[in-house]
């Protein structure tokens, strides 16, 4: 899956060929025992795709990252397990809130709706608004 993921960003094929190895890859993703190498592989698909302005596959990874993250953070606890892999919950919705703001998304853009999500995001934005940036 990490190599088709690799693939699909080669700059030497087409964006065609490149959204065809990627779709490979997020349906190899979901035969991933739920652990953070399926989380990060949805979270780089979903950045992959956004990039390319594949927004209906970007979606669709985003969405199978948070019915993912939804699994792994179930606890209710800042730290989850669950196969072996421990999930720092708090930094992983810091992180993807990261990511959605640098690219000028916003949750519902990709059909997510997510509180603490949307909480992370907007601290965010407010400090880019007292930054000035």
């Amino acid at each position: 899956m990490a190599s088709l993921i690799q693939v699909s960003r080669r700059e030497d094929l087409t964006a065609k060929q490149q959204a065809r190895v990627a779709a490979e890859a997020l349906t190899a993703a979901g035969q991933i025992p739920l652990g953070m190498v399926k989380l990060l592989a949805y979270s780089m698909l979903s950045r992959d795709f956004t990039k390319r302005q594949e927004l209906a596959n970007a979606a669709l990874a985003a969405q199978m990252l948070s019915d993912t993250y939804g699994k792994a953070c179930s606890c209710g606890a800042p730290l989850c397990e669950a196969n072996g892999d421990k999930f720092a919950c708090i930094d992983l919705v810091n992180d993807y809130a990261k990511y959605l703001d640098e690219l000028n998304f916003t949750q519902e853009s990709l059909g997510l709706n997510d509180i603490s999500l949307e909480a992370r995001l907007l601290i965010s934005r407010l400090k880019k608004l007292v930054n000035g940036k």
